[in-house]
């Protein structure tokens, strides 16, 4: 069984490898914000030992521009029924408030069941606000009555962006979905 960690990543390769395309083409530019890392010791040849450091902060897992807009959003994986609300962290959900706030696009990029969602976080897409991202993962966060810890399949088909192999063209997607709101 391949555990979620290499899942993860094998998702962020192949969006990558999206992103190069884009790049390629074009069509985007798009910056993967490395995790915050702390050298401990240097070592020779340029090398060194070092250690991740938590994230209470800082940027989303990737950046892209794309004709005058800014998109910031996260790279997610499920094997399973549903995708937990709790795989997204409080400095995550920070960063794409302020994203919206300054006029972005935040979103993450769930990869599910092998095909991809675009799962807007506020209502950019034309989503009513009760099944946004922010909606859901807000009062599921504060425990209200009701509140879901997940999102279903049924939740993604009927709230989400859905994006297919082998292109996964998420930027088509989130263009088609910016343009319905001008």
């Amino acid at each position: 069984m391949t555990s979620r960690a290499r899942r993860g990543e094998a998702w962020e390769n192949l969006l990558d490898a999206v992103h190069d395309r884009y790049i390629g083409e074009n069509r985007a530019w798009v910056v993967r914000t490395p995790p915050r890392f702390r050298v401990i010791k240097r070592t020779k040849g340029g090398q060194f030992i070092g250690v991740y450091q938590k994230q209470d902060g800082g940027p989303p897992d990737y950046t892209a521009f794309s004709r005058g807009l800014c998109f910031g959003f996260d790279a997610k994986d499920c094997a399973g029924d549903r995708w937990p609300l709790s795989n997204l962290k409080d400095h995550q959900a920070k960063a794409f408030n302020l994203l919206n706030l300054h006029g972005g696009m935040a979103f993450i990029l769930l990869r599910f069941r092998g095909d991809g969602y675009l799962v807007p976080w506020t209502d950019w897409s034309g989503t009513p606000i009760e099944h946004t991202l922010a909606f859901r993962w807000h009062r599921w966060k504060n425990k209200l009555p009701g509140a879901a810890a997940s999102l279903s399949a049924r939740d993604l088909r009927s709230h989400a962006h859905k994006f297919v192999a082998p292109d996964f063209d998420w930027l088509a997607v989130a263009m088609r979905a910016r343009l319905r709101l001008d």
